[in-house]
């Protein structure tokens, strides 16, 4: 009855073990902040990641159609090779690339 809801955050240290009990609403209240900040972060990168698609595709586009011939069919079959690999699979195999070549370099 009346009595406030509190949730125990721990934190690990060396050894040791910091708990820290808060009210429950301002937890709430703080994860929520967090979590819409990093809706935010989010929403900007995709953003940035749509202009830079955008910024180089559309060019890349309107010249080689207006050129067509053989640059058109060189530019079709670049996309066709990006869009042939997810670039998950794409970025696994940058990542073990340079690994290797920072292992390689010792």
């Amino acid at each position: 009855m009346g009595a406030t809801k509190v949730r125990l955050l721990t934190v690990p240290g060396p050894g040791f073990a910091l708990q820290i009990a808060r009210p429950l609403d301002e937890v709430d209240h703080t994860m929520h902040r967090i979590t819409l900040f990093l809706l935010l972060i989010a929403a900007g990168g995709i953003a940035v990641a749509v202009a830079l698609g955008l910024a180089a595709g559309i060019p890349v586009g309107v010249i080689s159609g207006y050129v067509g011939g053989t640059l058109d069919l060189l530019v079709q079959r670049g996309v066709d090779l990006l869009l042939a690999f997810p670039g998950f699979l794409l970025a696994l195999t940058l990542i073990d690339e340079i690994a290797m070549l920072q292992f390689f370099q010792c």
